[in-house]
Order: C-alpha cells, then structure tokens, then sequence
C-alpha cells in the first residue's frame, strides 16, 4: 500500500474538474429532487422538506407551483431558481469558450441577475403591473442560471487545485 496518498491526489488536472463537475451536479440536482419530492414521498418526509426549505423560501400556497395538488418545496421564483441550477452544470460546460469573460464581469452579471426579479417584484407591489407564476418562474431562474454558474464553477475550480491537501494544526 505505501505512501502513495489517495486516489483524488493521484488524478491528473483534467480528472479532477471532471470530479468536480460531478460533485457540482450531483449537489445541484439533489437540491432540484428534494425541492420537486413532496407530492411524490409520504407525509413525515414531505413535512420534513417542506420545513427545512421553509427557512429560505416563504412558501405562500397560491404563489407556489403543485404537482397532483401537492404544493412543491418552494415558491415560484424560488422554483425557477432551483430549476436553473440544476441546469447549471451543462450551462458551465456550454460557456467554457466564455470563461474568462463572465469572470471579468462577474459583479455585473450577479448584479443584472437581481435586479431582474426585483423589478418584476417591485412593478407588482406597486401596481406597474401583477407578476404571474410564469413571471416569477421565469425571473428567479434567471438568478439562478447566473448563481448555479459562479457555484459549480467555484466547486470545478476547488476540485481541480493542485495543492495538496494536508492538515495541518
């Protein structure tokens, strides 16, 4: 056995961005599946989930998308965000060409990402015009292509460091 170190600390660059993305998409995906499982598990599980996603999402029943008349884990807005990152990983892998470029302008894309919900937010409190379902489906994905974009990323980059990785105390 020796002191060769383990399997990851032997992947080459390449392998270890591929492990990385997986990670990142199995994570994102896992979030997407819990957030879709309420109507689809038994009532312990569903309260379960549906408590803990209460802690970021408000989780109105008219504003909420439901699947056989079981209210999903989130809001709409919420749901578009979760949609879009589940789909942030092979948004990751389409814009590689663009890397650098969205990394220049980061600060905006996040910035333009929140400003986009917010105005449909807004618009309706103050009577410009009521959002819908699809409105709000439709804005918060667009945080969450931007959000799930910066987070696999950020998961790819910490996966792919050729540090090696000692504790020290």
């Amino acid at each position: 056995m020796g002191n060769e170190g383990s399997a990851f600390r032997r992947m080459n660059r390449k392998d270890r961005r591929w492990a990385g993305w997986i990670l990142a998409a199995g994570f994102v995906w896992m979030v997407f599946g819990l957030v879709m499982a309420p109507p689809f598990v038994g009532e312990s599980l569903q309260h379960v989930i549906m408590l803990g996603f209460s802690e970021i999402c408000h989780q109105i029943p008219v504003r909420s998308p439901h699947i056989r008349g079981v209210q999903l884990a989130a809001c709409d807005r919420c749901f578009g965000m979760y949609a879009a990152l589940a789909m942030a990983p092979f948004l990751v892998l389409s814009l590689r060409p663009w890397n650098s470029w969205i990394e220049r302008h980061a600060k905006y894309l996040v910035a333009g990402s929140l400003i986009v919900p917010a105005i449909d937010w807004g618009s309706d409190i103050v009577g410009l015009w009521a959002n819908t379902p699809w409105s709000r489906t439709f804005t918060g994905a667009v945080f969450g292509c931007v959000a799930g974009y910066f987070l696999v990323s950020a998961i790819i980059s910490l996966m792919a460091k050729d540090e090696k990785f000692r504790y020290t105390s």
